[in-house]
């Protein structure tokens, strides 16, 4: 019976008790990247301040904690089988492949973005002179193109073009930096 009693707890009891819990606190063990996994068709990214495997073929992103060789293998050949017995050149190539593509598409997303703000940026100069919106299209436009073209070259028209800069396109801009000032 008296084990089902409960008993009170004195002040030195609960005292001892939360020391004890405080020196327990589990560290969060995390695996390193090893190159060894290059072999499964992995490499590593960094997600968040968090290292992460990378998978070379499908571009997956898996969770830190598996970073481990047997769930690394294991998503290996049940997604990828047929490329069991490749070599470790081929993952190498895949990663190389995959490194490209990652900084190709980080040019081109500035290019797009630099368009962007050029784009705005002309906008506004329309708007403040209080010229026409069809003469960025008419005239601003083709003159830049044709002055690039003579001083760099081809290689940078084509950039120069991707700015969108028809009348639609700048009516619009002006309203948006309108909205903007009124807030």
């Amino acid at each position: 019976m008296d084990k089902f009693l409960s008993r009170k707890r004195t002040f030195d009891d609960n005292k001892a008790s939360t020391s004890a819990q405080t020196s327990i606190v589990p560290k969060i063990k995390s695996r390193k990247y090893s190159q060894e996994y290059l072999n499964f068709g992995f490499t590593i990214t960094e997600v968040n301040g968090e290292e992460k495997p990378l998978c070379v073929i499908s571009s997956k992103v898996l969770a830190a904690d598996s970073m481990k060789p047997n769930k690394l293998k294991r998503h290996f050949e049940t997604l990828h089988g047929e490329y069991i017995n490749k070599p470790r050149e081929f993952f190498e190539s895949k990663l190389k492949s995959y490194e490209k593509q990652k900084t190709f598409l980080k040019k081109t997303l500035s290019v797009n973005e630099k368009a962007l703000l050029t784009s705005y940026k002309v906008s506004y100069k329309i708007a403040r002179c209080k010229k026409p919106h069809n003469i960025a299209e008419e005239l601003i436009l083709p003159a830049a193109i044709e002055i690039v073209e003579t001083m760099f070259g081809d290689n940078f028209v084509k950039e120069l073009q991707s700015i969108p800069l028809s009348n639609v396109t700048v009516s619009r801009r002006i309203d948006d930096s309108a909205e903007d000032v009124e807030q």
